[in-house]
Parts: C-alpha cells; sequence; structure tokens
C-alpha cells in the first residue's frame, strides 16, 4: 500500500493488482460466450442470406449487446477499482488489462464497421472474413475471450477439478472458436458437403477444399490443445470433449443446411474424446513426450476421418450420393492432418537436446 496525505490526512492506496477471483473469471468467461454467440449468430445471418443493405440488423443487435455486457462488466470493474484507489494498470486482476483494451479496440471497430458498411455496402461471401472493419473487431473479439486463460496462466495457484478449471476450459473453446469462425472457408464444417453427392466432372477445387480443411483444422485442435498442456500438466477428464465438441457445434450450425449435418459434432467429440482417454492414460510430460507426439497425430488423424464418414452418410441422406473423394483422399487426408499434429507436438515439446561433450 502507498499513502498519500490529502488536508492532512492519510490515505492508503493500494500498489498491486486486485485479488484473483474465480467468481470473476467465471463472469468474464460466460458474458464472453454469449458474446460469441453473438459473433456466430452474425456470421449465421450472413452465410444463410439473412442480412440486407444496412448495418441495422438484428443480427448486430444482439452482437453489440451481448458486447455490451462483457464490456459493462470489464469496464465497470474498471472504474470501480480506480474509485478504490487502484492504478488504471492494476484495476483489475492481472491478466485483464489487455481485455480492457480489447473492449476499447471492439468500441472503436464497432462505430467503423457501422461507416463501412453504409459506405461500401454489406459484404458478402468471404469478403465479410477479411473487411478491415471486421478484422478490427477480431482484435478486440480475441483479447477479451482469451483474458481468463491469460489471467490464470499467470497465477501459481495450483487448480484440481472442474469448478476450478472451467474459466480455462471456456476461454480456450472460444479461442478455437474464433480461429474456426474466422477462417471458415477452409474448415472442416458444412460447407464440404460439396464433397458429397454426385462425383463432378473438376473436382481440382472441391479436393483442394477439403485438404485445406483438414490441415488448417487439425493444426487449430492440435495447437489448442498443445497450449493447454504446456501450462497444465494435467486437465479434468472431458476438457478436449467439451472443447471440440462446443466448436462442432458452432462451426456445423453457422454453415450448416441440414440438420443431418450435426452428425459431424461426433466426429470433433469423438477426436476430444480420445485426446482425454489418451491423456488421462498415459499422463505425458515434457520430459518424456513421446506418449504426447502419438496422442497429437492419433488425435486429428481419428477426427478428420470420423469427419469424412460423417460427410458420407450426410451425402447419402440429403445429397443424393456419399462421399466422392476415393481411398487416396479420404483416407490420405486423415494422415496429413496427423503429420501435421505431429510436427506441431514436436515443436512445442521437442525432444531432450544433449549436453555438447568437448573433445
Amino acid at each position: 500500500m502507498a499513502t498519500t496525505s490529502t488536508m492532512g490526512q492519510e490515505i492508503s492506496r493500494p500498489l498491486d493488482y486486485p485479488a484473483d477471483s474465480l467468481r470473476f473469471d467465471l463472469y468474464v468467461a460466460v458474458t464472453a460466450l454469449l458474446f460469441q454467440f453473438g459473433a456466430f449468430l452474425d456470421g449465421w445471418a450472413h452465410n444463410h442470406g439473412r442480412v440486407d443493405n444496412t448495418f441495422f440488423t438484428p443480427w448486430h443487435a444482439v452482437l453489440y449487446g451481448s458486447f455490451g455486457i462483457v464490456g459493462a462488466l470489464l469496464i465497470g470493474t474498471q472504474l470501480w477499482n480506480i474509485n478504490k484507489g487502484h492504478s488504471w494498470g492494476k484495476a483489475l486482476p492481472r491478466g485483464y488489462l489487455l481485455a480492457v483494451v480489447g473492449v476499447l479496440i471492439f468500441g472503436f471497430g464497432g462505430v467503423a464497421d457501422m461507416f463501412w458498411h453504409e459506405t461500401f455496402g454489406i459484404e458478402v461471401g468471404v469478403e465479410a472474413l477479411l473487411s478491415p472493419s471486421h478484422l478490427i473487431l477480431a482484435v478486440g473479439a480475441f483479447l477479451i475471450i482469451s483474458a481468463p486463460l491469460r489471467a490464470v496462466w499467470v497465477r501459481g495457484k495450483r487448480l484440481s477439478g472442474w469448478r476450478d478449471y472451467l474459466p480455462v476450459v471456456l476461454s480456450a473453446a472460444m479461442m478455437l472458436n474464433f480461429l474456426g469462425f474466422f477462417t471458415q472457408i477452409t474448415y472442416l464444417n458444412g460447407h464440404l458437403r460439396w464433397l458429397a453427392g454426385p462425383r463432378p466432372e473438376h473436382t481440382f477445387e472441391n479436393d483442394l477444399m477439403g485438404i485445406s480443411g483438414t490441415l488448417v483444422t487439425a493444426g487449430f485442435i492440435v495447437g489448442i490443445m498443445l497450449l493447454l498442456l504446456r501450462r497444465w500438466k494435467t486437465l479434468p477428464f472431458g476438457t478436449f470433449t467439451f472443447i471440440f465438441a462446443l466448436n462442432g457445434v458452432l462451426m456445423v450450425w453457422m454453415e450448416g443446411e441440414n440438420n443431418i449435418e450435426y452428425i459431424w459434432v461426433l466426429a470433433y467429440a469423438l477426436g476430444g474424446l480420445l485426446a482425454d482417454t489418451l491423456l488421462a492414460r498415459w499422463k505425458p510430460s515434457a520430459e518424456q513426450p513421446q506418449a504426447l507426439w502419438i496422442i497429437a497425430a492419433v488425435m486429428p488423424f481419428v477426427t478428420t476421418l470420423a469427419f469424412m464418414g460423417g460427410i458420407h452418410i450426410v451425402g447419402l441422406q440429403a445429397m443424393g450420393g456419399g462421399l466422392w473423394w476415393k481411398i487416396h483422399m479420404w483416407l490420405g487426408a486423415p494422415f496429413m492432418a496427423g503429420f501435421v499434429g505431429l510436427l506441431l507436438s514436436i515443436v512445442v515439446f521437442p525432444p531432450a537436446v544433449p549436453e555438447v561433450v568437448q573433445d
């Protein structure tokens, strides 16, 4: 504490951050998840032709309204703690200052997005992912949704069970969802229904989309898994089943056209369940990472192979024919996903470097 004198009276001012709070972590994580749902709802509207030539849509109302909730929580707590004597840079628990910066960036991006839409019109298709105003919004949103993970990351407190880990798991799930949202054109989701039905005369573009989706998705799901395992050796069983299944639900809902397509969620859940099971059984570590390399290779292989099976079922039910990829492709793609996972795991958890022996 620091003391200052005002009219002969000493006033104590805290020098450090406010105490860490699991309750605050959960409040931020839950309101941020609501905020992210607003973003996916707006994405669903774009993908299903529900937007018109104006900024003022119901989807934007949900998006910016949910942003207002998490923004009010962060800014309100910031101002409350400043009023209690904390400095501006230490008015929130450690790890949350960038979330306040994210609120300011997103707010600026929202105003910029309104003028962008009114000036240049509503984006169509991939344009919405690359629009400069949307990318400003993306930067702000990412700083907000990743805040609970950053906050818990820097603490030395030992975590135990779902209660302690829930803010981390929700934040990690939102980070994966965010990456999927902005790479949805090359992600394992509803648009890969193009690989089912009658085989087209020219397949290059469809093959390219399928392989791109395989590699990008493998990199993201393995990357999130490795990020968490780099910081925490053990996680509650079901962590990755939940993260991957939630990602699958949102991605399929945003892109999908038929209820049968939710079978793809099972592919993500299966990959997560496999990762949870092998991690619980083998308990890999940075010192002995070989088991982790196997998990990082097998998990995306199984997820991708299951997704191909889902495409076949969806095609038979709704597209007039199953997966038209031949075995060279539908089995080769999962192997490529496994290679991506293996390479990432070796980069994050490399083999031990031997000491140099002097001659």
